[in-house]
């Protein structure tokens, strides 16, 4: 039986200055319970919060086998987060770097992650609920294998991977009850198969996009109805040469985005999906897709995701 012993101790460092002018609320008051803390520059429209967070863990089979190897583990994690807003729009992006440092097997399992994200959203929705709202995001990932040191993958398990998503949503309110949107989003992951031993994770990339038109029937809840595509590409690899790389997704889907309260939102939609698998298979049914957020305070928010 592969037992294993996992300590686990972490501590988080946050570097901060003290605000150099009171920050404003939804109503655009002064409060100093929504004070970001943070660097502030620019008339503070740009706010920059540091931070390293240092953790350890003592792993007594470090590859989950019979021949247990342990060793100690040391993990730190510098980044920094920012916010920059304007009248109408905001960037908000995020920059880190992880290194695993083992004691013992350093050679072999010493590894190192970064990675970054960006956020842009603009509108210029006016009072009388007309106009334009525009969200566009990016994020780029370099993970090591040894991500999954909690749930006892071990050395062959994983492989180094990189990851990149683009999206981006572009809604048109056409009065305070109609509203349609379109969305697109890049999906790329591809595994380091390096090590030559250890059979190969097959990469994959995705394009979709999706249109959405939606009718205010009370302030409180919105009839939606969507559609939507995707493309899938595999990197295939040794024994699935008889299948195509390429398969395809269509979804129709209709339902409620609603607020339960001014702080409670929720979507529910219903429909069907096809599939089309490289060429060779299809498949149609059921699909659901459900939400739901709470906005608790103006740093905290809790959100509930569902999708089949």
């Amino acid at each position: 039986m592969n037992r294993k012993l996992l300590m686990f101790l972490a501590i988080a460092a946050v570097t901060t200055a003290p605000a150099l002018a009171e920050s404003m609320d939804d109503q655009g008051n002064g409060s100093e319970s929504s004070k970001p803390r943070g660097f502030r520059f620019f008339d503070n429209h740009l706010t920059i919060k540091p931070y390293v967070a240092v953790s350890y863990t003592y792993d007594s089979n470090i590859d989950s086998q019979r021949k247990a190897d342990d060793d100690n583990i040391f993990c730190v994690t510098p980044g920094a987060d920012f916010t920059w807003r304007g009248d109408r729009w905001e960037l908000a992006g995020s920059l880190w770097y992880r290194y695993n440092a083992y004691c013992d097997y350093a050679d072999e399992m010493d590894e190192q992650s970064y990675g970054e994200s960006l956020a842009y959203k603009w509108s210029n929705v006016g009072e009388e609920g007309k106009g334009w709202n525009l969200l566009l995001s990016e994020r780029y990932q370099y993970i090591s294998q040894s991500d999954s040191l909690m749930s006892g993958d071990g050395r062959g398990i994983w492989r180094d991977r990189e990851n990149f998503v683009g999206s981006g949503v572009l809604e048109r309110r056409f009065t305070d009850l109609w509203h349609a949107s379109v969305m697109g989003q890049y999906y790329w992951l591809d595994y380091k198969n390096d090590a030559g031993k250890y059979a190969p994770l097959f990469g994959w990339s995705q394009f979709a996009a999706g249109i959405e038109a939606g009718y205010a029937a009370s302030r409180w809840t919105d009839l939606l109805i969507s559609g939507g595509f995707s493309d899938y590409t595999q990197k295939n690899g040794r024994g699935y040469r008889n299948y195509s790389n390429d398969s395809q997704v269509w979804t129709a889907q209709a339902g409620l985005g609603t607020h339960a309260t001014e702080k409670i939102t929720y979507r529910a939609l219903v429909g069907a999906s096809w599939l089309d698998y490289g060429d060779e298979a299809s498949d149609a049914g059921w699909t659901y897709q459900l939400s739901a957020n709470w906005r608790i305070t103006r740093q905290l928010q809790l959100t509930l995701l569902g999708n089949s």
